[in-house]
């Protein structure tokens, strides 16, 4: 899957916050996300899904 550049998803995480934001996309498909609780890291997206709309 890929995604654009400020989407929104939820982490696959047991976490009471998984929210995030997309900010990058490298060439092997893993996505740079800030997470909403603070801090950023880069993840396979397999492991996101799409935020509800708010």
């Amino acid at each position: 899957m890929s995604f654009e550049i400020g989407t929104r998803v939820e982490r696959r995480e047991q976490r009471d916050v998984t929210g995030a934001t997309i900010l990058a996309q490298d060439e092997g498909g893993y996505v740079l996300i800030a997470y909403d609780e603070g801090g950023e890291g880069w993840w396979p997206p397999d492991a996101l899904d799409l935020a509800p709309s708010e």
